[in-house]
């Protein structure tokens, strides 16, 4: 899928209100994970997607919202990605917005939270492991403020830790808090070689991004690709565009 496909066809649209089927679906994934443009026109349309269904329903028609998101996307994919700074919720309201707009590190700090696979648990959990599965449900519903609640005060159990240290940091990040992912990962970190040790690298990267630190950022990325992993390449790549 290229760009020209997805402006041709209303991708971004059909993606956001569910028109589109599982391949096309996945197709777009892929492809908008690595086309900052087709990103920042997901991000802008999601926020304006937001923002119309604010209005109660008893206030506005249907025709008139969908007259509205019509124009809308129309005017957002027109001047690119100047929404995604006007109007993309952060968390912190207002006055988080000149400080994104400041920071020319924040479009590479964007991401798309890693998959939590699923865990398996005994057939009889104790509450600590029923807790960290809520925890768990929550992210994958992209829940991060229930999520970081429920991971930060549950008793998790120690084959987890590290994991949940993780998944802590991820939710901390997604949720607007990038000072303390990067404390979270910098945990993982330190717990030398687990399963973990690449992706924290990489997403302490994208914290220290989204916080102005290139210098911190390009040594964790440095790090994520003497490991060779998985995130080799994507890490090359973000490497490359901020030396």
């Amino acid at each position: 899928m290229t760009c020209e496909d997805v402006r041709a066809n209303s991708i971004v649209e059909k993606y956001l209100t569910g028109r589109l089927s599982e391949g096309q679906r996945q197709e777009f994934e892929d492809h908008y994970a690595s086309c900052d443009g087709c990103f920042r026109d997901v991000e802008s349309l999601s926020a304006i997607k937001e923002e119309l269904q604010r209005y109660p329903r008893t206030r506005i028609a249907r025709r008139s919202l969908r007259w509205q998101w019509a124009v809308a996307a129309a005017a957002t994919l027109a001047i690119g990605g100047i929404l995604l700074f006007e109007m993309r919720p952060h968390g912190a309201g207002p006055a988080a917005h000149p400080a994104v707009a400041a920071n020319p590190f924040a479009e590479l700090a964007q991401f798309d939270p890693p998959a939590w696979p699923a865990v398996r648990f005994r057939d009889a959990a104790p509450p600590e492991e029923a807790s960290f599965r809520s925890a768990r449900e929550a992210y994958l519903n992209h829940d991060w403020k229930l999520c970081t609640s429920s991971l930060a005060n549950a008793a998790v159990p120690s084959r987890h830790a590290v994991e949940a240290e993780f998944y802590l940091a991820i939710c901390r990040l997604s949720g607007g808090d990038p000072p303390g992912a990067a404390a979270a990962l910098r945990h993982v970190v330190s717990a030398g070689d687990t399963p973990y040790l690449e992706e924290a690298h990489y997403y302490l990267a994208k914290s220290l991004l989204a916080e102005n630190d290139a210098a911190g950022a390009r040594r964790e990325l440095s790090d994520t690709v003497a490991l060779h992993g998985d995130l080799e390449n994507q890490a090359a790549g973000l490497l490359a565009r901020i030396r």
